[in-house]
């Protein structure tokens, strides 16, 4: 099977290179993305894919995307200039970086650590289905939690926020616990669930968390679920779940215009956000055409999922205007991640102000962006240091993956805290410190919790 999927994405990407003239490294871009997704979507369902969505991410973001800007929105599309967004260095140069950085994560996240001591999808089905009993209670519980920790999230201190919005992750394992619960009203909870997130998300105009969450439940879902889907079905949810995406990606910048004050072009709207919101979305759905029927649109929809132009930025600033980073950063980046600014009151802060500047020579103010992990690694190692750390990175990540999984043999019910656990970590466009702090506070979380019921309430989580 995996011999066939290469041997498709090396047709596809031969007959798309001599269609639009591609270069050798976007060939071999093309070749890798498409076979990387083929992988993905034949393995859904057989196995828990969910660190293999960082590869797919990379691949569509860092590397397929770009090509539009390299072949139709170039530095002379007017688009490009008005917007300012475009490929800031050549493309040999650029994908002479990503693509090998890319290659170099995946060759990671498929690193082929032993296996042995893991249980297959349905193994771990049958182990939930055992230890059940008081998933009725606990899935109150965390929903009361995670509840708590949603609305008083905007209150606390900084320093105790990325805590309370890991706790407010919650209210999604609930939803897994009285799902596979006994309880007569299982479905009204986890319908209470599935609503309280999106009216969440549609008051805040955040939508990445929810889109992530149900991302990640889905791959777990379809991996643990008795009868499995084809390939071809598999496509088929895999196209919807895209097209749905790009629908929220079309009407997230007028619902924010509308609803967001102070966002630039605010309209002042008074009404209902969650009535407004369902309207732009139900437009777009009967007329699709609107969300790629005009260049501007397919214009603004192609720069959201275009991480490639920001690492540009990168390779272009570093070392022409300023000499590579050194590993100092990115090493307070990783030792960040797992030590609390309790303990280290100077820790880096995340986000990308700091990365913009240092990897980019951009100054941000009101505006959210990030160079990613790419960036960073370029910036501070070159392309040679970058690679070696991208695999390391991607290496890291199937270890730690591989962990979770040989404890939840002796703790079945760690796969309903997924994906809490990697909604943030799978993030491609985020940068090293923000994905470790993501994690590593989730595992804690988790682990505090799981201490913590069995102690405080007698209840085995």
């Amino acid at each position: 099977m995996r011999v066939l999927q290469a041997v498709i994405s090396i047709i596809i990407s031969w007959f798309l290179s001599s269609a639009y003239n591609l270069t050798v490294y976007e060939s071999l871009s093309l070749a890798l993305s498409v076979f990387i997704v083929a992988m993905f979507v034949d393995n859904v369902g057989k196995k828990i894919v969910i660190i293999d969505i960082i590869g797919v991410l990379a691949c569509i973001t860092w590397l397929v995307m770009p090509l539009f800007y390299y072949h139709y929105f170039t530095i002379d599309h007017y688009l490009s200039r008005l917007w300012n967004i475009y490929m800031y260095v050549p493309s040999d140069e650029y994908y002479g970086v990503v693509f090998w950085g890319t290659l170099a994560l995946v060759l990671g996240l498929h690193f082929p650590f032993s296996n042995k001591n893991v249980l297959t999808a349905s193994e771990y089905l049958q182990q939930l289905k055992l230890n059940n009993h008081n998933f009725d209670s606990i899935s109150k519980y965390l929903l009361a939690i995670g509840i708590f920790s949603l609305l008083v999230t905007p209150y606390v201190p900084s320093v105790l926020r990325q805590v309370f919005e890991v706790t407010g992750n919650f209210v999604f394992v609930a939803a897994f616990y009285a799902y596979y619960s006994n309880s007569l009203n299982k479905y009204l909870l986890v319908a209470v669930v599935v609503g309280l997130i999106i009216i969440i998300s549609v008051q805040q105009g955040m939508f990445g968390k929810l889109v992530y969450i149900i991302m990640l439940a889905s791959l777990i879902l379809m991996a643990i679920r008795e009868k499995k889907l084809s390939f071809a079905r598999k496509m088929s949810f895999m196209v919807a779940g895209i097209f749905l995406i790009i629908i929220l990606q079309s009407v997230k910048e007028e619902f924010r215009k509308n609803t967001w004050y102070g966002y630039s072009g605010y309209t002042g709207y008074t009404g209902s956000k969650s009535g407004l919101f369902f309207d732009l979305i139900g437009q777009k759905i009967r007329n699709p055409s609107s969300v790629f029927g005009d260049e501007y649109s397919f214009y603004a929809l192609a720069a959201r999922f275009n991480q490639g132009w920001l690492i540009s930025k990168a390779i272009n600033y570093i070392p022409a205007k300023q000499p590579f980073v050194g590993p100092g950063p990115l090493t307070a980046a990783i030792a960040g991640g797992f030590i609390p600014r309790f303990l280290w009151p100077d820790k880096p802060e995340s986000g990308g102000k700091a990365n913009m500047l240092r990897y980019a020579g951009v100054k941000l103010t009101s505006v959210s962006m990030n160079v990613a992990v790419m960036g960073e690694a370029y910036g501070s190692f070159g392309r040679n240091g970058a690679v070696l750390f991208m695999f390391c990175f991607g290496l890291f990540y199937r270890w730690s993956f591989n962990k979770i999984m040989m404890i939840a043999i002796h703790y079945p019910t760690l796969l309903l805290w997924l994906p809490s656990i990697y909604v943030l970590a799978v993030v491609t466009e985020n940068d090293t410190l923000t994905l470790f702090n993501a994690f590593t506070k989730s595992v804690l979380m988790v682990w505090l919790f799981y201490v913590g019921f069995r102690k405080i309430l007698k209840i085995n989580l």
